[in-house]
């Protein structure tokens, strides 16, 4: 692999704070030097444990500090903000009862949107502040990205720029908010080369990257009226099953264009696994359980090992 790729590589670990094992195996991650990013879950019961982990771990590896980001959660867990304040997202117990299909299709329907969006602006600021209240977060570095994906959504970016509006105008300052685009080309041109890696592409996330990429064009246009950073994403593909074998197939030809439009890549993966003794009643969705705690959380977890030595021999 070339410089010149490794350069515009971040290493990026998502669902941070997850769990307690979810937040170890991140950490372990993170002293080997293997990750230059992560993302954090506000609103689970092991939020505390994880800020203090990576509080203590950024004391004590000043040097190896991951930048953070805040991952907006709307799925699964308990809401930041007060329960009333919203209401249509979370059940009488304030864990959260919506999907993404939920939000999909209020985004479309002009009697709730507004009224959803001005909950999702509560959130997000709860969410937010959590996490700069717990010394994880600098407020002159806020960066934002969605669990899912649900910021792309439009209703929801609108309700994230609201935030991020409110919060300069208090002195805080938005560096960074994920562009899920991740590019459908590179894996059919790399698939010409390597026999086999066609059979392996899964349709779903096919779907889900033309859906992300049809909302990416907007989104890119808002981050460049910011002048925020505006990179691909490579892990919806993949999604799952980020392994560094098929990786390595595709970085090359995905990194091209990149390269070309000096556009950095952001490699998303999960990680961490989550024990199924970890599970409880926060963890709202049975789908998503069946991810948490896959075994293909270890696969990326080597693989995100494999990836760093290959890209630092």
């Amino acid at each position: 692999m070339t410089d010149e790729i490794k350069n515009i590589l971040d290493f990026h670990a998502d669902d941070y704070g997850i769990s307690k094992n979810s937040c170890d195996d991140i950490l372990k991650l993170l002293s080997q030097g293997c990750l230059d990013s992560i993302s954090v879950l506000p609103n689970m019961n092991t939020f505390e444990y994880a800020a203090g982990k990576l509080r203590q771990f950024n004391d004590d590896n000043p040097d190896k500090t991951p930048h953070v980001t805040i991952h907006l959660n709307f799925l699964e867990g308990h809401c930041c903000a007060p329960a009333e304040d919203v209401s249509d997202l979370v059940d009488e117990n304030g864990y959260f009862k919506i999907s993404w299909g939920n939000l999909f299709k209020w985004n479309y329907s002009p009697l709730k949107r507004s009224k959803i969006k001005k909950q999702l602006v509560a959130e997000i600021k709860a969410q937010a502040k959590k996490c700069i209240d717990a010394g994880i977060v600098m407020p002159d570095n806020l960066r934002f990205d969605g669990h899912q994906h649900t910021h792309m959504i439009p209703l929801v970016f609108h309700a994230l720029l609201e935030v991020c509006d409110d919060f300069e105008m208090n002195g805080c300052k938005t560096t960074f908010i994920r562009n899920t685009e991740d590019a459908l080309y590179p894996y059919y041109k790399s698939a010409r080369k390597a026999r086999g890696l066609r059979k392996t592409f899964n349709k779903v996330n096919i779907v889900k990257c033309l859906i992300l990429n049809h909302y990416s064009r907007f989104v890119r246009k808002e981050l460049r009226k910011r002048n925020l950073p505006v990179p691909y994403l490579c892990g919806v593909f993949f999604s799952g099953h980020m392994d560094s074998e098929r990786l390595l197939k595709v970085l090359p030809s995905y990194c091209r264009k990149p390269l070309a439009e000096k556009r950095e890549v952001e490699l998303l993966f999960h990680p961490g696994t989550v024990l199924e003794t970890e599970i409880n009643d926060e963890f709202v969705k049975p789908d998503f359980n069946l991810f948490h705690t896959s075994s293909e959380r270890k696969t990326e977890y080597d693989s995100v090992i494999r990836l760093a030595k290959a890209f630092n021999s």
